[in-house]
């Protein structure tokens, strides 16, 4: 006859486990953008590094930034010092008419040539179909010559010189001006420049044409408005000034104009360079608070954008992350979590506990 087993009945728990693998992450991640377009030019920090806040973590290229930065200061000089001549013209009892035509001439001079001068671009000839995979050069400076069009080539001398030069023809021909890889080249002697912003090399034995004014331009027609005003207010002031010369009476309102145009010119140009020096203070990404850089997503030499995250930074504490099965889950309590005993493969020894 088989014994029977016999088992003494006690109250307990009854617990169900559910193993899972995981990867410890920062508690919180959260990512900075520039609020621009440019390029990187210097990473200071690298993943893992705990930074204070206000650290400069990303900066991108603002060496065009900075340039036009100068320009716009030296301009501004320039018209603090028009307008300190203006207001000295409004002291005198009265405006000749030689002054009023040499005023005017030289407003329209200007005018004429932001007109010549804005938005020239360098067009590649329509056979060279290998230019059109190179940023075109660029072209700068203030054009003080006639309307046409330039053509220039970069050239060598000798096919085994490891120097380059440019050949301008059409609107002026020049003979070989030698290329330096740090500064603009003249473009003929009427005050353009051109420089080559993928390196001269990849410009060699190309052929371009800049037309001026670029009547393609989106300044071209703003621009030519305000040549057209500036011939209508030549004609204007000087018709005036012949009226009135030897009269005290109309001078004053002269020179006041003159004086309220140089006062816009000071408060446009001072707009200009809030505006570049805002684009250069948001050109550098600084540390928002103490914190861990968690990702580095841009190298030097890559494109940002608003839209493309630069950096990903964490905030204090971690926790685990894992996956469960669908035949698990429905055993996880989300409110109220389920208690949780953790393993690191770092440190086998050390138990851990948390929540779910």
């Amino acid at each position: 006859q088989t014994g029977l087993l016999t088992f003494t009945v006690t109250r307990g728990s009854i617990a169900q486990s559910v193993k899972a693998r995981g990867e410890v992450v920062q508690e919180k991640n959260f990512d900075l953008e520039f609020p621009l377009i440019g390029t990187v030019e210097k990473v200071y920090v690298s993943e893992g590094q705990h930074v204070k806040e206000g650290a400069p973590l990303m900066k991108l290229v603002t060496s065009d930034l900075e340039l036009e930065h100068s320009k716009l200061n030296q301009e501004l000089a320039q018209a603090r010092s028009d307008l300190a001549i203006r207001k000295s013209e409004a002291s005198n009892s009265r405006t000749t008419l030689d002054a009023v035509t040499e005023q005017e001439r030289t407003l329209v001079a200007n005018a004429y040539s932001t007109l010549l001068s804005s938005g020239l671009i360098a067009e590649p000839d329509v056979s060279d179909v290998s230019s059109g995979m190179i940023t075109p050069p660029t072209i700068s400076g203030r054009y003080t010559g006639d309307e046409g069009s330039y053509r220039f080539r970069v050239d060598k001398i000798h096919i085994s010189d490891r120097d380059y030069t440019l050949y301008a023809f059409g609107l002026e021909q020049t003979g070989a001006v030698p290329i330096t890889k740090t500064t603009p080249v003249p473009l003929g002697s009427r005050g353009l420049f051109v420089s080559f912003p993928d390196g001269v090399d990849a410009y060699y034995d190309k052929t371009w044409t800049v037309t001026i004014p670029n009547k393609k331009s989106s300044l071209y027609t703003a621009n030519l408005g305000a040549y057209q005003d500036a011939l209508r207010e030549r004609e204007r002031a000087v018709a005036e000034a012949q009226a009135t010369v030897g009269t005290q009476g109309t001078a004053p309102s002269i020179a006041d104009a003159r004086i309220a145009q140089a006062e816009a010119q000071i408060q446009n140009i001072t707009s200009q360079i809030a505006i570049i020096e805002d684009h250069i203070r948001k050109s550098t990404l600084y540390a928002p608070t103490d914190t861990t850089l968690t990702k580095i997503a841009l190298e030097r030499g890559e494109l940002a954008t608003d839209l493309k995250t630069a950096i990903t930074l964490g905030t204090p504490g971690y926790k685990i992350r894992t996956d469960i099965s669908e035949l698990d889950i429905v055993n996880i309590r989300e409110h109220d979590g389920n208690p949780v005993t953790i393993r690191l493969d770092a440190f086998p020894d050390a138990t851990l506990t948390g929540r779910v």
